[in-house]
């Protein structure tokens, strides 16, 4: 499993969430650590039972990585200080149970956004939050040229249906507040609920409005869900034509259907895969607002140019128009017409592509995450 005299790192996520996303990152993670020197024993690969995983910490471990996981703040954990870092993605008032509860030397959280970074640091009591976001595999470089691809425009990401007229909200101020969020989509959540507190002429405190964003969990969601079918209506209203994959296609109610190519549902360690076929490759963020995702770095090591609605993050680390192309979030209709420009000048098409695969490779990749990582030890 590992030699003898090399004290192991433990990774653990779990393989059911989001098509795999964690088991990618996990194996992705493991490699560069191993290509580091480093001995690895991964949940799922080393050992596969709870009682497996409780064995393991009766050895020594160098340090435990997690990826939203619960494992890395139970009690034996906890009692034997093991340094543990802990891989955040979603909204933290999505995350109200153990794994925003600890807060302790040894337990330091890793961010994919900067502001759900500031907000635990605000209302969650974190100490030890960074922001960290995830890497790239570099082992999925691609040199083919975007321009001889078969793909136009792939969108690696699931349809969920926008309520209706007929939606029975809760309480008049979550539609509210759904509204408000598509109508100011560059703000983040707690942003719009703050400034419809004030509207409404309501004083509060941070534990108060922390309240008010647990309340409106399913309400951002929604928005969330309801903004990404924004962008896919306003492509294919534009003529744009996308690749899309899974089932939850099938429910796409919007405008021009025809205009989407639908394909069976890919796994998280098989993207690379679909991105290697793709001319662009679409990102729509599910309201980071100031973060990177792992389907733009992904996307751009593969060769495919990502179109992104902007963030502050992205705007900061990539080079717009020159390394992929951002589009503001209010203005999704500068996505289509962006995307329809590269299409016609395929020597800018490819040059954007190359461009950011470099970019990407120097500064976005999980071996330079492992050395990060252990850089902090």
């Amino acid at each position: 499993m590992f030699e003898k005299e090399k004290v192991p790192v433990l990774i653990i996520g779990d393989e059911s969430v989001a098509s795999g996303i964690f088991a990618a990152f996990v194996s992705a993670l493991a490699v560069a650590l191993e290509r580091m020197g480093e001995a690895t024993l991964v949940y799922g690969r080393d050992c596969n039972t709870a009682e497996e995983l409780g064995a393991v910490l009766e050895a020594p471990l160098k340090c435990i990585i997690g990826f939203q996981e619960k494992f890395l703040c139970c009690a034996p954990v906890v009692e034997k200080g093991i340094p543990c870092f802990q891989f955040i993605f979603d909204n933290p008032f999505e995350l109200d149970g153990m794994i925003l509860k600890r807060n302790d030397p040894l337990y330091i959280t890793l961010f994919s956004d900067r502001g759900y970074m500031n907000d635990a640091l605000r209302f969650c009591g974190q100490k030890n939050a960074l922001f960290f976001p995830p890497g790239g595999n570099a082992d999925n470089l691609c040199t083919i040229p975007a321009s001889e691809r078969n793909m136009d425009v792939a969108f690696l990401a699931g349809y969920r249906l926008a309520p209706g007229d007929d939606y029975k909200w809760e309480d008049d101020f979550y539609r509210y507040f759904y509204e408000y969020m598509l109508a100011h989509p560059s703000k983040t959540f707690r942003e719009g609920a703050e400034e419809l507190l004030k509207i409404a002429g309501e004083s509060f405190e941070d534990d108060e409005l922390a309240s008010m964003m647990r309340l409106l969990k399913h309400t951002c969601n929604l928005a969330t869900g309801a903004y990404r079918g924004r962008v896919v209506e306003q492509l294919l209203e534009q003529g744009v034509t996308l690749h899309v994959f899974g089932k939850s296609w099938d429910m796409y109610n919007g405008r021009h259907p025809e205009r989407l190519i639908r394909h069976a549902g890919v796994h998280a360690l098989k993207a690379d895969e679909v991105y290697k076929e793709a001319k662009i490759s679409l990102n729509v963020m599910s309201w980071h607002r100031d973060g990177i995702t792992e389907r733009i770095i992904e996307s751009m090591l593969c060769g495919a140019v990502c179109v992104s609605d902007e963030t502050s993050e992205l705007k900061n680390c990539f080079a717009n128009r020159a390394e992929l192309l951002l589009f503001p979030p209010e203005k999704p209709e500068m996505a289509a017409a962006g995307i329809k420009y590269l299409l016609r000048d395929t020597e800018m098409l490819d040059r954007v592509a190359a461009e950011g695969q470099k970019k990407a490779l120097e500064g976005h990749t999980w071996d330079l995450r492992a050395k990060q990582i252990m850089g902090m030890l």
